[in-house]
């Protein structure tokens, strides 16, 4: 069984693990997006915003399924903005891919789908939001 604490806590590692540019940004994951102290290339959030339960009858573990979002910025640099978008894709594809990998590990109880991916830029121009969605399937005590 894993913890949402904990399933936050390894998508977070597994992501910083990339190396640089990953950082997990210091600001609650909801407010990433919104702060302009968060803005900076490779910056990162994670957070599971919703949980739904999949099972109707009783047991001591209850199936569960929780949205995962993962969010980041990528910087558009004016004189080569083909260039950064294709950066900004590759860094998603590193995202997406050490989500994945999390399932795999055997430490981890709980298992990463992938869904949809939405890149946003910034008004100013010189920065992209990139969001992951996902959805991750584990189990949680109920007791």
């Amino acid at each position: 069984m894993a913890s949402l604490s904990s399933i936050r806590q390894q998508v977070a590692a597994a992501l910083t693990e990339l190396g640089t540019p990953w950082a997990e940004s210091p600001l609650h994951p909801q407010a990433f997006a919104r702060s302009p102290d968060s803005v900076k290339h490779g910056a990162f959030a994670v957070d599971l915003p919703i949980g739904t339960n999949t099972e109707s009858r009783p047991r001591a573990q209850l199936a569960q399924r929780e949205s995962l979002t993962v969010q980041f910025w990528a910087r558009v640099v004016p004189a080569k903005q083909g260039d950064s978008f294709d950066t900004a894709l590759d860094l998603e594809v590193s995202a997406r891919n050490a989500l994945l990998a999390t399932t795999g590990a055997a430490s981890h109880h709980f298992h990463v789908t992938y869904q949809t991916s939405t890149r946003e830029l910034q008004p100013a121009g010189d920065f992209q939001l990139v969001t992951l969605n996902c959805t991750v399937h584990h189990f949680s005590s109920v007791t």
